[in-house]
Order: C-alpha cells, then sequence, then structure tokens
C-alpha cells in the first residue's frame, strides 16, 4: 500500500522510524520559523536536536544543508531587494576564504582532543557576545538612536576579517553565524535590512559550498529526498517565521536577535559537554 512504501521510504533512507521523523518535522518547522523571523539560527538548532534522533549525523548535515538552499531562495523572492550589496561584498569573499582555511587545519590537524574544549569556548564567547548585544539594546532604546535602513558604511578593515572568522568557525564547528550577527548589529541596520542580509550572506555562502559537497559526493540521492520529506513542514515554519518578522518591532527584533545568540551559545556549550 502507499502507507507501507511511505514507511518503509522513511525507515531506509534518513529517519529510523516514522515517530522519529514527526519529532524532526517539528524541529525543522521551529528552525524555519526562526530563520524567517531573524535570518540565522537554523542550522544550528535543527542539527543540535536532530543528531540526538537521527542516528546519520553526516545524512542530516547534507538533507538541511539542502533543505535550507531551497528555503533561502523562497525567503528571498520575497526579501531580496531588502539586503545590502556592499555589506555582501565585504563578508562572502574572505567568508570563502575562511571555509577553505578551516577546512586545511580540519585535514592536517588532530583536533578531536581539543575539539570540545575549542566548541566550549566558542559557546562562552557567544553567550557573552548575546548578553552584551542584550544591554546595548536597552541602551540604544533609551536612548532614542533610530536604526538606519542602509547600514552606516562598509567598514572593510572590520567586515573583512569578521568574514574570515565566520568561514574558519564555520567550517571548523558547523556554526559561522555569530560573527556575522555581531558586525550588523554594529552597522545598526533595520530589521528587514539585517534579516535580508543574513539570508543572502547564507544563500551566497551555500551556493559555494554546494560545489565542494559535489566534489566530495556527499550529496546523495537519499539525502535529498530526506530533504524532500522535510519541505512540508520547513514551508509551515517559513510561513509562521514571515508572520513573526512582521509582527516584531524593532525593539523586540532586537532583543530576540541577542536572546537567540544566547540560546546558541549555551547549545554549544552543552553539546560540547556531551560529547
Amino acid at each position: 500500500s502507499l502507507r507501507r512504501q511511505r514507511q518503509m521510504c522513511i525507515r531506509d533512507r534518513l529517519f529510523p522510524t516514522l515517530s522519529i521523523y514527526c519529532v524532526c518535522a517539528v524541529i525543522v518547522v521551529v528552525s524555519q520559523l526562526i530563520y524567517a523571523a531573524v535570518g540565522f539560527g537554523s542550522g544550528l538548532f535543527a542539527l543540535s536536536t536532530m543528531a540526538l534522533l537521527v542516528p546519520d549525523l553526516a545524512g542530516v548535515v547534507v538533507s538541511l544543508f539542502a533543505l535550507n538552499v531551497v528555503t533561502e531562495v523562497v525567503i528571498l523572492t520575497r526579501i531580496w531587494r531588502q539586503g545590502r550589496l556592499g555589506l555582501l561584498l565585504s563578508l562572502v569573499p574572505t567568508t570563502l576564504v575562511g571555509i577553505w582555511l578551516g577546512t586545511e587545519v580540519l585535514k592536517k590537524f588532530d583536533l578531536s582532543g581539543d575539539f570540545g574544549a575549542l566548541r566550549r569556548v566558542l559557546g562562552i564567547v557567544v553567550v557573552a557576545m548575546g548578553l552584551w548585544f542584550f544591554a546595548q539594546d536597552r541602551a540604544t532604546s533609551s536612548g532614542g538612536r533610530d536604526r538606519d535602513s542602509r547600514s552606516n558604511g562598509i567598514r572593510w578593515w572590520i567586515d573583512g576579517p569578521t568574514g574570515l572568522i565566520a568561514g574558519t568557525l564555520m567550517a571548523l564547528f558547523g556554526t559561522g553565524g555569530p560573527p556575522i550577527v555581531a558586525v550588523l548589529k554594529t552597522h545598526n541596520v533595520t530589521k528587514a535590512v539585517f534579516r535580508a542580509t543574513m539570508v543572502w550572506y547564507f544563500f551566497v555562502v551555500s551556493l559555494a559550498r554546494t560545489g565542494t559537497y559535489l566534489g566530495a559526493g556527499m550529496l546523495e540521492v537519499r539525502d535529498l529526498i530526506a530533504a524532500g520529506w522535510l519541505l512540508p513542514p520547513a514551508f509551515v515554519g517559513m510561513a509562521l517565521g514571515l508572520r513573526v518578522h512582521r509582527a516584531l518591532s524593532e525593539f523586540y527584533f532586537a532583543r530576540a536577535v541577542s536572546t537567540l545568540l544566547v540560546i546558541l551559545g549555551l547549545v554549544l556549550v552543552i553539546g560540547a559537554g556531551a560529547r
């Protein structure tokens, strides 16, 4: 029957049981809600939670990667004009260099013994960053400072090195969002510009990583099928996230970004301790 075929497809691919698929679908709804609302955080949230349920971690990484490429395209069809090209040009090239650098470090050095400790330090830094921005948000609000829809100019001496750090962290730990969040926060852009620029950034980097995955033979049909199974819940989360973004004021959007940084930092710390 069709029902049996669907269950067999799920079991034989990425998800061991139908119940695990259902839980993963809920995780995807939440992660895409976060992504569509604020522009970052979905990958680390989905990966850290799904890794507790699905034994094939590599398959989870590739499936979530393929899923995010699709959702990024859909989101950008709605908000692509709001991104800032200058910021992207100052961040993306050095990010790609950082991804290459981090990959070479993984190839040449055995970091298995220090990986948990390094991840924990990164988590602590991200938590501190989130708390600092939380305090800055309050000061900005009380001072009546307006946010700029254009950005405060391109600072190559800051943005370029930040992209390099983000790319290196992306290759080493699978999370490069926090440094980019930090640099966009310092530009004091509006919530619409922040989200659109973040999504554009991750989309361009994803296109570059697609070539890497294809060259390494990592994009297998079974993982793409799994991503297809997760598309319906992803679209639900995306629709909810777009509505949440419209409902948030500039102040509460900034608070949401700072809070999400703290949560992601804690996920890194807890995940490092669990390894």
